[in-house]
């Protein structure tokens, strides 16, 4: 699709709205959480290094910077609540969407991001990734 073009119907095609792609960005990160949440406190299987290597091939290395810059925010259990801390979660999802091979389904990309976050960061935010006694699930 061309901007401004027209198909053979006449009918201009129709692009997501930003209000839909809010949205979606909006369910990815909340699903990003969710599987933060299972590695931590359920033991849910990560992706594995090689296996994410693999599949985001040159975005393996921008996540990783992603997860640098996230650390480079602060050790503590409320990370993920940081406006900063989302927005730069939200931009690599959208990157990963925007920029991904065929190795995976738009599905996916919340463990994606997930397990490169968990792998990236599980030495350098201990306090986040270990759950403390009496912290419920």
């Amino acid at each position: 699709y061309i901007a401004g073009s027209v198909d053979s119907s006449g009918v201009q095609p129709s692009l997501p709205s930003q209000t839909e792609d809010q949205e979606w960005l909006n369910g990815c990160y909340s699903e990003f959480l969710q599987h933060c949440f299972m590695i931590k406190y359920l033991n849910a299987l990560p992706k594995t290094s090689s296996w994410l290597e693999e599949a985001l091939e040159g975005l393996y290395e921008e996540g990783n910077v992603v997860c640098d810059e996230v650390v480079n925010k602060g050790d503590d259990k409320c990370l993920l609540n940081s406006e900063t801390v989302e927005e730069l979660i939200m931009k690599f999802i959208r990157t990963v969407h925007d920029k991904k091979n065929k190795n995976f389904k738009d599905e996916e990309i919340p463990l994606i991001v997930a397990s490169l976050f968990y792998r990236q960061t599980l030495v350098s935010l201990p306090i986040f990734w270990t759950p403390t006694k009496g912290e419920s699930p």
